[in-house]
Formats: structure tokens, C-alpha cells, sequence
């Protein structure tokens, strides 16, 4: 069938069964069906077969349209705006079409190991030059991208990836006419990196500077923290907390001792991603690293990748499935977090796949739901595809109508995965034909890994640094899953906040926390930034729950309506002392009296030495917040006065208020910058 987008493959389904049996089908579509009840409805309805199975439409290479982009690229050249002229070379390299990789290896290699990349004879030795030059536009489309952009990154002074560039050049055929020329900016290169010291950029015009960050990114690395002592049971975890299960919660986690603000809590690198269209272009499909000078997917014209050693990581990865179904997914108009239902799946073919699986149910049957998850060693490991396995889907929460379109999208997702010809092969790599019952399970599994994506995903933030004055743009990149850290439940008031470093997540907590005490994140906006209804709409749509924090359930206002002066905590009773009269609203015990008994009057100057003491800890933090913001680089000083203050006031300060606010968010600018791995550069550079 012709391919159209999934709203018009969905109404052409619908009218060819007509709206009796449609009506009669949604109605079954409920949670007290099991997933493989609810995928086989659909697949028994003859006209799913004619309407819902696209044709597979790969992502191919075009020297027309890498010639092209090459050429936009010379204007923007011609004109010193590097920062678009290496945008348009960058396009022409990922559209001209690459020396072909060893197929058979590739699938034999695959199909016999999990994750493992083998290394010999994956594909072309792309170091060893080609001495068979190309005569044709189409072969040397790539040699022609990588010497133009050979030229922006000499005037960039970024002599190391110049001569990288120039190499591959010649390596793809570059013609033999013009290779004097490359061999005179080779030569410049290798005098001009000798006298390098620093990148000074002296001549980088005005209008390229915002590409120094891009620059930059290649040469500096996150500073990612290390836990001291990790939990032997969850090793993304920090011994500082366990597992705990209840029936309302579920698997969840609690602290066992107690937790300082800021304290790391947890580390954990995805399990899998998938970058947004817009970004695909720019960010390492595997490492997600903004990519100066991104090395193309051989085979699709879609993603990119940071490195050679990136590259086959994910071309013989996570890559290998989503490579020729990404732009069936854009024809379909699905976004690419779609992708991560195959790439979930993790083994390499169905055979290696379905062998785990059945593993899997067996010890499933022999669990207790608080074991769910864990390995056979008991440990969770973020990396056993037994975690994945055991994610809610919440199916039982969900309405029929969003049961109904999922199930139709499984059922696409899985024809297209058999027309791929990559996952249904035999152990020697070759594609056989699927039978309806290993249908039926894929689409069962796409369908639930759909819902668990939905629960489970999390947004991929890259918080871009500008100034001084200090701002932080905040920029969704894509969506990844953590499963390990998917333990942790939200909260509209959260006791934790999450850092996001390419496929990296850091969980720090954001204030104290009691042993016995739940650890919790903001699914969405926290409180403090969106208004109740919102949020619980967000939540109740894309998680399926309605959240009974505290801050929702006493209707806590936003921060433009909370008091902006702090009310203290009474020493006898832990409630609100009058700002005005110095009188606890609910004891009444009065701390401006100065006749009080001599005990009674300790309390008071206790009371009071406790006020100024928090009065002094919370200027602190704003003179370190106003340092920070006039690009002044963070300190470790700087973090021991946040955490003080934080301690301070979330004892002795009623909950909320403006200024509660403002030293959490002292707290998370100083590691938002101090974890940056351009800041300090920037500040000397500006």
C-alpha cells in the first residue's frame, strides 16, 4: 500500500472496517485484557492486514543533494560565515553516499553477539588510502564534503580535525587534480598546530560566535561525579538509600540514612535514547555529544555520529535496527522516540531475543513483585534487559481509546520491522520469514514497550550556558530511558533534582532528607513554576496518575503567589511564628515578650539568634547567586555556604515560601556550572 502518515493510514483503516465493527472493537480495547488478548484483536481483523502494513521506505544517499548542500556551503564560505557554511558541508557529507560496509559480516557479527562490536572486518579500513580514484560526481561527493570542510576548520584553528578531514579526503578519492591543494593546507596545519599553545580564535568573525560552544565541546568533557560507596543491590544507586514496595507506590526508594542537599544520590547512563528530527543532524547518535564535525551513518542519511569509535558502536548497536526504519517514521509523521521500541529489545536478532525472553517468564513465575527487575544475582542492573522487561505499562489506568491507537502503531512497528529484514534472521544472519505466533509476540512487546515508554521515558535537557549575565537555556535534545532510575517517583515538591549530561543522569538531592524518607523527582514543572491543574493534566495524560503530594494536596500556589518573606518555626509546636507580632499562630507563645521566666526567655533568645542566623545563611546564597549569574566561576566554597543555607532554612523556615525557592535554585545554578565544561572557558573568552 502507498505510505501516508499514520492519521491517514488510521482513517483508511476505519473506513474499510466500517463504524459498527470500528465501534465494536474500541469497546474491547480495555485494561482487564492482557496485551497479547488486545494485540490479537487487532491482527484478527483481516482488513489490519491491508491497511496497516506500509511499505518500507529506507533512508537512502543522494550525490545530487550532497552536491548541493556542498555548494550552499561555498556561498556561506565566500562570505566568512563559517557557522552556516559548516552547517551546509556537514548536510552535503551525511547525503553523499559512503563506501559500502560488509553486510554479511555485519549481520553474521550481529546475530551471534549481543552488544559486542566486532572489530575486524566491520567495514572499509577508511585509514588506508584509495589508490582506485573515483571519476564520478557520486564517488567523490563524500572526498569533496570532507576537504571543503577542511578548509573552515583550518580558519577555525582546529588544525587537529583539519588534518582528520583532509585525510579522509584523500582516503574517499579525492580528485587527483586538486590534490596539491590539500597538501598545502595539510602542511599549514602541521606548522600552525605546532605553535599552537591555546584556541584563541582571534579570527573568528562576529557573526560565527555562537559556534564556540560547538567547538569548545569536543575539546572539554562532563565533569561527572562518582559515587563514593554504591548500593550492592542497585549500583546506580549510593548506599545512602534501598528499595522499598507498597501496593499504592509500587518498587520505589527510600533514604537509610541521612541525606545532605546536594549529596549524590544516583548515576546511571541510559539504557537507550533517541534524539529529537531537529537534533539528529548535530548530536552523536550514540554518545549525544553536540558534533562540530559529525561522521555520518553509512547507510541512512538521518544521524550522525561524534567519532569512528561512535560510530560502529551504534551502526552495530543500537543504531542497526532504527537505520533503515527512521524515515518510515517520518514519512509516518511518528516522532523518533518510536525508535526506542526497538531499541529496548537490545539483542540483535529474534532468536537471541526471544531465548531471553523465555528465560525471563520462567523466573518471573518464581518472584515476588518486590523482586521483579533484579537478575539472578539480585542486583537491578541498569544494563540487563531484565529491568526493562519488568517496567510498568500502567495498561490497567489507561483509557480504551489510547490502548486502541498504541495497538494500531504496534502492529505498523512490527510489519515494518519484518520488511527490515534485520531482527527476524538466523543465527548465520540470514532474514527468514516470521510465522504468526512470533508476530504475535513482537507485537505484543512493541506494543507494551510503547506504554513503558510513555511511563518510563525521560527528556534528554542540555542547559546551554549564555552571558554574563549568567543564563541557562534550557533544550529538550531527546528522550532516553533509565531503568534503575525510573524507581524514583515524582513529586510536585521533589526531595531530588535531576542533571542530564549527554546519556548520562545525575540525581543530587535538592534538600535534607530523613532516613525512612521517600526520594522523589518532578515528572513535569514543580510547583513552584506551574499551576496544579496543569500539572495534573501532564501527569494524568502521559503517566496515567493523579499526584497527592503535599504540595497538591494544600493547593500550594505558584511562585509569583507565594510570601516573599520567610515565616520561622516555633520552637515549642513547629508552626508559623507571626512575622508581625513574634507570636506563634498556634501556641500563642510570644517570642517579643521580655518578661518571660528564665527559661522561657532562653527559648526566645534562641528563637532569635536561630532568625538571624538563617537571615545571614540566605544573603550568603544570594551574593553567591549574583556572583555566579556575572560569570564568576563556582567554588567548592561556594557549595559548603548553599548547602548550609539550605540546611538552615529547610529547618528552621515554613514551607512555602519565595526565598525557599530561590536558595534551591541557588543550589541548582552552582551545579548546573560547575559541572559545565565550557564555563570557565567562556569566562575568558567574554
Amino acid at each position: 500500500m502507498a505510505s501516508n502518515d499514520i492519521e491517514q493510514v488510521m482513517n483508511t483503516f476505519h473506513a474499510e472496517i466500517g463504524p459498527e465493527k470500528l465501534g465494536w472493537l474500541m469497546d474491547q480495547f480495555s485494561g482487564d485484557k492482557t496485551l497479547q488478548e488486545l494485540f490479537r484483536l487487532l491482527w484478527d481483523v483481516p482488513q489490519s492486514h491491508r491497511c496497516l502494513t506500509p511499505s518500507l521506505i529506507v533512508s537512502t544517499k543522494c550525490s545530487e543533494k550532497a552536491e548541493k548542500m556542498r555548494m550552499e556551503g561555498n556561498k556561506f564560505y565566500k562570505q566568512r560565515d563559517f557557522e552556516n557554511a559548516l552547517k551546509y558541508y556537514n548536510l552535503s557529507i551525511m547525503n553523499a553516499p559512503h563506501p559500502e560496509y560488509s553486510k554479511s559480516t555485519h549481520s553474521k557479527s550481529h546475530a551471534n553477539s549481543k552488544v559486542d562490536v566486532n572489530k575486524e572486518t566491520t567495514f572499509k579500513n577508511e585509514n588506508q588510502p584509495n589508490n582506485n580514484f573515483p571519476q564520478n560526481e557520486e564517488e567523490t561527493a563524500l572526498a569533496l564534503g570532507y576537504a571543503n570542510r577542511s578548509a573552515i576548520l583550518f580558519e577555525l584553528e582546529l588544525y587537529e580535525k583539519c588534518l582528520e578531514d583532509i585525510n579522509l579526503a584523500i582516503t574517499h578519492g579525492y580528485p587527483k587534480s586538486s590534490l596539491d591543494k590539500l597538501e598545502k593546507r595539510r602542511q599549514k596545519c602541521i606548522d600552525a598546530k605546532q605553535k599552537q599553545c591555546k584556541l584563541k580564535f582571534s579570527s573568528l568573525p562576529e557573526n560565527c560566535r555562537s559556534i564556540l560552544q560547538h567547538i569548545l565541546l569536543p575539546y572539554y568533557s562532563y565533569k561527572l561525579p562518582k559515587l563514593d560507596e554504591s548500593n550492592p543491590i542497585m549500583p546506580s544507586f549510593s548506599s545512602s538509600v534501598t528499595t522499598a514496595f507498597s501496593p499504592d507506590k509500587g518498587r520505589h526508594i527510600v533514604a537509610v540514612k541521612n541525606i545532605r542537599p546536594g549529596d549524590l544520590i544516583a548515576i546511571e547512563q541510559s539504557y537507550c535514547t533517541s534524539l529529537d528530527w531537529e537534533n539528529m543532524a548535530t548530536y552523536c547518535n550514540t554518545c549525544l555529544v553536540l558534533c562540530l564535525t559529525p561522521v555520518p551513518c553509512p547507510h541512512c542519511s538521518l544521524v550522525v555520529f561524534c567519532s569512528e569509535t561512535c560510530r560502529e558502536n551504534g551502526v552495530f548497536g543500537d543504531h542497526w535496527l532504527e537505520c533503515s526504519l527512521l524515515n518510515m517514521l517520518s514519512i509516518l509523521v511518528l516522532k523518533p522516540v518510536f525508535s526506542m521500541v526497538y531499541k529496548l529489545l537490545k539483542y540483535p536478532s529474534f532468536i537471541k531475543w526471544k531465548t531471553a525472553l523465555e528465560d525471563l517468564q520462567e523466573r518471573e513465575s518464581l518472584c515476588r513483585s518486590e523482586e521483579l527487575g533484579s537478575n539472578q544475582e539480585g542486583v537491578y542492573s541498569p544494563v540487563d534487559y531484565e529491568s526493562i522487561y519488568h517496567l510498568v505499562t500502567n495498561k490497567e489506568k489507561r483509557p480504551n481509546g489510547d490502548l486502541y491507537v498504541k495497538c494500531l502503531i504496534a502492529f505498523i512497528l512490527t510489519d515494518l520491522l519484518k520488511q527490515s529484514q534485520r531482527f527476524f534472521v538466523d543465527f548465520f544472519g540470514n532474514p527468514f520469514n516470521p510465522g504468526k505466533e512470533d508476530l504475535l509476540l513482537m507485537g505484543e512487546t512493541l506494543f507494551s514497550n510503547l506504554m513503558k515508554i510513555s511511563c518510563n521515558g525521560f527528556q534528554l535537557v542540555e542547559f546551554q550556558c549564555t552571558g554574563p549575565p549568567v543564563t541557562l537555556n534550557r533544550i529538550t535534545i531527546g528522550s532516553a530511558v533509565f531503568p534503575t532510575l525510573s524507581l524514583v517517583n515524582h513529586s510536585c515538591d521533589p526531595s531530588a533534582t535531576t542533571y542530564i549530561y549527554g546519556r548520562t543522569q545525575v540525581i543530587r538531592a535538592s534538600r535534607c532528607i530523613a532516613p525512612g524518607e521517600e526520594i522523589t523527582e518532578s515528572y513535569c514543572q514543580t510547583f513552584y513554576q506551574q499551576e496544579e491543574e496543569e500539572r495534573q493534566m501532564g501527569l494524568l495524560e502521559v503517566y496515567q496518575f493523579t499526584c497527592h503530594c503535599e504540595a497538591c494536596q494544600k493547593k500550594w500556589p505558584t511562585y509569583s503567589k507565594l510570601p516573599k518573606e520567610m515565616l520561622f518555626k516555633c520552637i515549642n509546636c513547629s508552626r508559623p511564628v507571626s512575622s508581625v507580632t513574634a507570636e506563634c499562630q498556634n501556641c500563642k507563645f510570644d517570642y517579643s515578650c521580655q518578661e518571660h521566666e528564665h527559661s522561657k526567655q532562653l527559648a526566645v533568645n534562641e528563637w532569635w539568634n536561630t532568625v538571624n542566623k538563617v537571615k545571614v545563611a540566605f544573603e550568603n546564597s544570594l551574593s553567591i547567586s549574583e556572583r555566579l549569574k556575572s560569570s564568576q566561576a563556582p567554588t567548592q566554597e561556594d557549595y559548603f555556604a548553599i548547602r548550609e543555607a539550605v540546611e538552615i532554612i529547610d529547618e528552621y523556615v515554613i514551607s512555602p515560601c519565595q526565598p525557599l525557592w530561590d536558595i534551591h535554585d541557588t543550589m541548582d545554578l552552582y551545579f548546573r556550572l560547575s559541572d559545565d565544561p565550557i564555563f570557565e572557558y567562556l569566562q575568558d573568552y567574554d
